[in-house]
């Protein structure tokens, strides 16, 4: 038989192997619903900011609206997650593509809050390049130590990084010109006002809701509207969103001229 201390030392050994795997489960998950909140939150914005496509989004609770579920993402996660563990296959791999994706994000950090202290909150030159210069001094420090990692992967963050932004950009071009498709091709309010009092529309029970983002004319879905079903309802409702820079009047003058005074506007933000 074994003798008694070495007993305990592997029962020591197994106890504090335990408590590690618990520890360091534990910290995985704080770890892994912190990026997936990041996630959620930072795809929400760039939708509405217009640099990716629209995303089925869960809304989880009733109360605050930063809570959400984006099914989609939370998927493409999981799969990106696995293709990285077998891909990598161990955690020293994984260190290099980690340092870098931290150290990168420092850099961005400060640049992003340089820009707002200087265009929000009008600090001073001096006061804006002490601070933000002391940051640089260290994140670029470490931001050049890691890419000398760079073929060990650290270039999954930059890859990664580059195929995102290629694909912000790439959306937000092709929004931009359909935006400017359909105000070329969009009626001004005058005319349809003018046509609309001409040859009034006859009158159906029902609501009507549509979300423009035009910057000039009348929305070219109540063009079509008008043009497939030929009437009007009694109530329509535009739906306007505020980034588009449009006037709440416009809006007004065509739901005026199409629900004869029975109208609702509201601004989106």
């Amino acid at each position: 038989p074994a003798p008694m201390s070495e007993t305990g030392g592997l029962a020591n050994a197994i106890y504090g192997s335990l408590m590690m795997v618990v520890l360091a489960t534990l910290a995985t998950v704080v770890a892994s619903q912190a990026l997936i909140s990041a996630v959620f939150t930072l795809t929400h914005q760039t939708t509405q900011l217009g640099y990716s496509p629209r995303l089925s989004i869960r809304h989880t609770s009733p109360e605050h609206e930063a809570q959400i579920y984006l099914p989609t993402v939370n998927w493409a996660l999981m799969l990106a997650c696995v293709a990285v563990v077998l891909g990598f296959r161990s955690s020293d791999r994984l260190a290099a593509a980690y340092g870098l994706a931290v150290s990168g994000t420092m850099v961005i950090t400060t640049v992003l809050f340089a820009e707002v202290a200087r265009r929000r909150w009008k600090w001073p030159v001096w006061a804006l390049g002490g601070v933000v210069g002391l940051f640089l001094l260290v994140d670029v420090s470490f931001l050049s130590a890691n890419l000398l990692k760079l073929r060990e992967g650290g270039w999954l963050p930059l890859a990664m990084g580059t195929g995102v932004f290629g694909l912000m950009q790439v959306w937000r071009r092709g929004v931009r010109l359909l935006v400017e498709h359909g105000n070329a091709r969009s009626l001004p309010v005058e005319k349809l006002v003018e046509s609309l009092s001409l040859s009034p529309l006859p009158r159906v029970p029902g609501t009507a809701v549509f979300l423009s983002g035009v910057v000039r004319g009348t929305p070219l879905l109540v063009q079509l509207f008008i043009l497939f079903f030929g009437d009007g309802l009694q109530f329509i409702v535009l739906a306007l969103a505020a980034r588009s820079g449009r006037s709440a009047y416009d809006c007004e003058f065509v739901a005026a001229a199409l629900a004869k005074g029975r109208t609702t506007t509201r601004g989106l933000d």
